[in-house]
């Protein structure tokens, strides 16, 4: 649902069941508003809840601020991070003309899990929240919730570009990983540093390390 509109616009159901971030903005990163997945009848005892949505680009943002959607519980803000956030599935949807030249679009399948183990009161609702910049698209969503935690499998790091067809790690994938890097995605820090910058050489050799490793 909607919880709040954006910069000039906001979230807009479509045909065939997809939610478009509306607005006139014609430059990247414009706030397009807020959408909200609640549930008030969780499963009792709940411990995990793991969340899926396919989310198309706009000028490479799709959400604003690259910020990832957080769970809030029991009518309060406590805006939790995942404790696992990938993109399980990447498909080409073009190129857009951006400051350091043409940039690939894509539509992201986020998979997000929240270890709620440590919370001590019960759950009797959460929300999962999420804000999206203008032009971006809401393909699907999928929420799956259980009393016992189980962490999800882990999509294969180096395979930057969501390919299938055999080999699944090739020169694609550098060039993926460099526009991720040069438009400033959170994908591209491989090594997880928080000290600023956080996108610096040290994930070049993470991605070199991650790629030599190859998948599963």
């Amino acid at each position: 649902m909607k919880a709040a509109n954006g910069a000039g616009g906001g979230p807009l159901p479509m045909s065939g069941g997809t939610i478009y971030f509306g607005g006139f903005g014609q430059t990247l990163n414009t706030f397009g508003g807020v959408l909200v997945v609640r549930d008030t009848t969780p499963v009792e005892g709940l411990k995990t809840v793991v969340f899926q949505v396919q989310i198309g680009e706009a000028w490479t943002y799709d959400f604003y601020n690259r910020q990832l959607p957080t769970l809030s519980y029991n009518g309060g803000s406590q805006r939790l991070d995942a404790a696992t956030a990938v993109i399980t599935d990447r498909y080409d949807n073009g190129t857009v003309q951006m400051p350091s030249g043409p940039e690939r679009l894509y539509n992201n399948t986020h998979l997000l899990q929240w270890d709620l183990r440590g919370i001590q009161e019960p759950i009797a609702e959460f929300a999962i929240e999420f804000a999206g910049v203008q032009h971006a698209q809401v393909y699907a969503m999928a929420l799956d919730q259980s009393d016992v935690f189980t962490p999800v499998p882990q999509a294969c790091y180096a395979n930057c570009d969501g390919s299938t067809a055999a080999p699944a790690l090739n020169v694609a994938d550098f060039g993926c990983f460099l526009q991720r890097y040069a438009s400033g995605n959170p994908y591209a820090n491989c090594d997880h540093s928080t000290a600023p910058p956080v996108l610096n050489v040290a994930d070049f050799g993470c991605f070199l390390q991650r790629y030599a490793q190859g998948c599963p």
